[in-house]
């Protein structure tokens, strides 16, 4: 059991700018712009170079130059690597204005790299290093810039492996990793804005739930309607809210579920020992099945995600595959219900459901192309939650992956 919060360290190579080219405002939780109001990126490279994109860490399917349309007014960081050189402006910060074309040069000056190998038993795992999602294994990159760096090794329902690696001048690090599979626990939470015992419930939840790792555990935040319908949380996703507190029959806030299974709530200290009790106990459980998200792509509105699914047998009748869609944080400046809480972690925005039979599995394997649609775009970092619940209620596996724009 470890922190899941992501150890952080800058790429020695990247000088971190700041390039403000137009202010983004944040009010309620929400970026202050419409869903038609996006800006693009034009790059290019000294040289003409043909330089790898990425995109909040994300890797951009074209090479500079490149002309990125459609991204939401906001806040970016945007890395270029070439291999074996180094780049002059390091990692870049800066703001997209709504409307606005923002032009960026890139020049590439030193000539430097060791190389980088990494393989994986299951293969297809993430290649993360310092956030920047490589590819999948196996992987090998040569010329990449020399130094420290943390590398993470990610698949679905495997535990997760990281380690610090240093890459030096013209040799290779080569690492090989086995991930083994596990069960991903779901913490469901109700909260709302009037209702006096649920900061206290919600602060307990987001620390317990920040001492695992999300191959180990995940938590999603829904608002109820009660004691007022004026949540703003509430009112985002109503009727996804609704559906969920309708599917539990809720009957008042806070309420807490781990794995579909609810928790009686009689006090404070007794609800964090109940829940890592709970969650130690079901951590042991052996996977039936393997949920792995191969793909998310958020585009406007719409969210697109590819998901594989490896069972150990069948899967059970009546089971639904839920997605969910999650923002990290919200911070309000003024507490927007009468309980004063001004901090809400792990935020539901979107919901969608489709029943398992739906899947078309080919022997014990199986993948699913779904979309769904959000009503605006949140402001910050968003998050795409599937997993499997039985007729029973019973979670039977969960997962949880970052948004990609691309």
């Amino acid at each position: 059991m470890k922190n899941r919060k992501k150890l952080k360290q800058s790429m020695p190579f990247l000088l971190i700018l700041t390039a403000l080219v137009s202010a983004c405002t944040v009010q309620d939780g929400l970026n202050d712009y419409n869903s038609e109001e996006y800006g693009a990126l034009r790059i290019t490279a000294e040289g003409s170079l043909a330089a790898d994109i990425f995109v909040n860490g994300w890797l951009h399917p074209e090479k500079t130059p490149a002309q990125i349309d459609s991204l939401p007014a906001g806040e970016y960081e945007i890395t270029l690597l070439y291999p074996h050189r180094l780049c002059d402006q390091g990692r870049l910060e800066l703001a997209i204005g709504a409307g606005s074309i923002t032009d960026l040069s890139f020049s590439f000056s030193q000539k430097t790299g060791g190389n980088l190998s990494v393989l994986s038993d299951p293969a297809g795992a993430r290649v993360i290093l310092d956030d920047l999602v490589l590819g999948v294994t196996p992987f090998h990159y040569d010329g990449f810039p020399i130094g420290a760096y943390l590398l993470e090794i990610q698949k679905g329902s495997h535990r997760s492996n990281s380690q610090f690696i240093e890459i030096r001048e013209n040799e290779r690090f080569s690492g090989s990793f086995t991930l083994s599979p596990r069960k991903t626990l779901l913490v469901e939470h109700f909260s709302n804005t009037n209702c006096p015992p649920c900061p206290q419930a919600e602060a307990i939840i987001e620390n317990l739930v920040g001492e695992f790792t999300k191959d180990e555990v995940i938590s999603i935040g829904y608002h109820a309607s009660f004691p007022s319908n004026a949540d703003p949380m509430y009112r985002f996703a109503q009727a996804a809210n609704d559906a969920r507190a309708e599917f539990y029959k809720l009957a008042a806030a806070p309420a807490v579920y781990l794995n579909g299974k609810f928790l009686m709530l009689t006090s404070f200290p007794q609800l964090e020992e109940d829940l890592r009790n709970a969650i130690l106990e079901s951590a042991q459980e052996i996977p039936q099945v393997l949920l792995h998200i191969e793909m998310t792509k958020l585009r406007g509105l719409e969210i697109e995600c590819r998901l594989h699914i490896e069972c150990i047998e069948n899967l059970p009748n009546g089971a639904n595959l839920y997605y969910a869609v999650t923002e990290d944080t919200i911070r309000y400046e003024t507490a927007p219900g009468t309980n004063g809480q001004t901090h809400f972690a792990d935020v539901m925005r979107a919901m969608h459901s489709v029943p398992a039979s739906t899947i078309e599995m080919n022997g014990l394997h199986g993948t699913i192309t779904q979309k769904l649609s959000l009503s605006a775009i949140p402001a910050g970092k968003l998050w795409l939650l599937v997993w499997l619940q039985a007729e029973d209620k019973s979670i039977i596996q969960s997962v949880k992956s970052p948004l990609s724009l691309f």
